[in-house]
């Protein structure tokens, strides 16, 4: 099941539970008891992911998420597929769409639920930024030190919203949103023109050393 948690593929899957057959010294079954194992093993994945997310929902918010398949405006459409659908060219129409759209799902108040599935990979991901920095300043990589005052989660964030910020209208509008990305966008560049030649020569270690 751990293992099934980290992978949607079977037969990444099937090459895991041959090597562990090996090496516990069992007999491979055959292709046909392999393949029922490892698609129980999928399904039994993908359903504690639906109990972890839907399990704190109430019979409220289940009726409300299933109101979502049924047609939006007697049309030929779901309510769930005009909620994926693009808003359209900006303009006043497009921003209604999409403020409304989103007071369609807050109606259902999957917060929490969101706030499941995406606190763990933001925590870790700010995480290995913050190590990767102390490491970066420690002299450990190609990277000179400074960089590890651009390459952390405060700078991204910071140096995003000052690009949104400063750019003119509409982009402004479109990026405002994208303050992380914008910059991970300028790190990348950065990176990019540090590294071109190889970089710096890492320090070495004390153990190294001797």
């Amino acid at each position: 099941m751990p293992i099934a948690l980290t992978m949607t593929g079977g037969i990444d899957l099937a090459r895991i539970l041959m090597e562990e057959f090996r090496r516990r010294q069992i007999i491979v079954p055959g292709i046909t008891s392999l393949e029922r194992m490892v698609s129980k093993a999928l399904l039994d994945a993908e359903r504690n992911v639906g109990n972890l997310l839907t399990g704190s929902l109430t019979s409220v918010q289940c009726g409300l998420l299933d109101s979502l398949l049924l047609q939006h405006n007697a049309g030929r459409i779901s309510i769930l597929a005009w909620i994926r659908q693009p808003p359209g060219r900006p303009g006043r129409r497009a921003f209604a769409e999409i403020l409304e759209r989103l007071s369609t799902l807050r109606a259902i108040g999957l917060e929490p639920v969101l706030l499941i599935a995406w606190l763990m990979p933001i925590v870790t991901l700010g995480l290995a930024l913050l190590l990767l920095g102390i490491v970066i300043a420690l002299g450990r990589t190609a990277w000179p030190r400074w960089f590890a005052a651009l390459a952390n989660p405060v700078s991204l964030v910071a140096i995003g919203m000052l690009i949104a910020r400063i750019l003119p209208e509409p982009a402004h509008t479109w990026l405002d949103g994208a303050a992380f990305n914008l910059g991970w966008l300028v790190v990348y560049a950065v990176s990019t023109a540090l590294l071109w030649n190889g970089g710096r020569s890492p320090v070495a270690s004390r153990d190294e050393a001797a």
